[in-house]
């Protein structure tokens, strides 16, 4: 291999330019001061967001196109939610609900 591949080369640079899309606003933004209304309303958008988008998973069926209650989803999320309330540690509910959703996923009927 030549010492500038031109394809190495044009992963180098394309992996600079993704880089400073994401790097240069992000630099830029940190230093602006927002009003308090406005930061407490994008505290509550990644939970708003991460609700809405658990709640599809949960009760919507894309062969039927339509809200279906799976008892092996709805075993798991009620199970997320007790240990969610009960020590509120994020990597504890994701664990519970992986772990919960397999076991409830192996002991029903398929």
């Amino acid at each position: 291999m030549d010492a500038l591949d031109p394809l190495m080369l044009a992963l180098g640079f394309m992996a600079l330019g993704t880089f400073l899309l994401r790097a240069v606003p992000l630099a830029l933004v940190s230093r602006l001061t927002l009003a308090p209304s406005v930061d407490f309303w994008l505290r509550c958008a990644a939970e708003a967001v991460l609700s809405a988008f658990i709640t599809l998973l949960l009760f919507w069926d894309d062969n039927a196109r339509m809200p279906v209650l799976h008892l092996d989803h709805s075993l798991a999320g009620v199970a997320v939610v007790l240990v969610h309330l009960w020590r509120g540690s994020v990597l504890l509910s994701v664990l519970t609900g992986t772990l919960a959703y397999g076991l409830v996923a192996a002991a029903l009927p398929a």
